[in-house]
């Protein structure tokens, strides 16, 4: 990857929490899924977002169309999951993923939290600057095993990095 695509942060934590300061305002929409990780709709609290949670399937895989209509249809400023999921470990594969970003609303940010990719294999890492809504976060916590370093990194396209470096604190 190109540096001018990566925001390193401490953890993804502080990256989610950054995404949600600078990318949202008060009462805007935020899609979360159930079953995922708790901090996005935490983070999204803390900044007075409207939280919107779509509901998985029975089986705990994700109905891509119904998710692509349901954020549409709200209005979604921001769709934030983990694929594969914490703690489910169902993921989307790169196919729906992409039918995911092509149907969306262009003016909702995207932000896959690829914590458990390493594992999954099905990243859209290497195509993330053709995309102008998706940031994809990173973790050196689970494969790489240094989770007490709290080192994660963000990457988007150009614009998007830049609003983020814009804004976070330099260490």
């Amino acid at each position: 990857l190109e540096e001018k695509y990566i925001t390193a942060g401490n953890g993804s934590d502080e990256l989610i929490s950054i995404i949600s300061s600078t990318f949202l305002e008060i009462g805007d929409k935020v899609v979360t899924l159930s079953q995922d990780f708790s901090m996005y709709a935490f983070y999204g609290s803390i900044y007075e977002t409207q939280p919107l949670v779509f509901q998985k399937n029975e089986d705990l895989t994700i109905d891509v169309s119904e998710l692509v209509s349901f954020c549409n249809e709200n209005n979604a400023k921001m769709l934030i999951f983990s694929n594969p999921c914490n703690p489910t470990s169902i993921g989307l594969d790169r196919k729906n993923v992409e039918k995911l970003l092509d149907g969306i609303n262009k003016e909702c940010l995207v932000v896959l939290d690829e914590a458990y990719m390493d594992f999954w294999n099905e990243s859209l890492l290497d195509s993330v600057s053709q995309y102008d809504n998706l940031m994809i976060l990173k973790t050196c916590s689970k494969a790489i095993g240094l989770a007490g370093i709290r080192m994660g990194f963000a990457v988007a396209n150009e614009k998007i990095t830049n609003a983020m470096r814009a804004v976070k604190s330099p260490y």
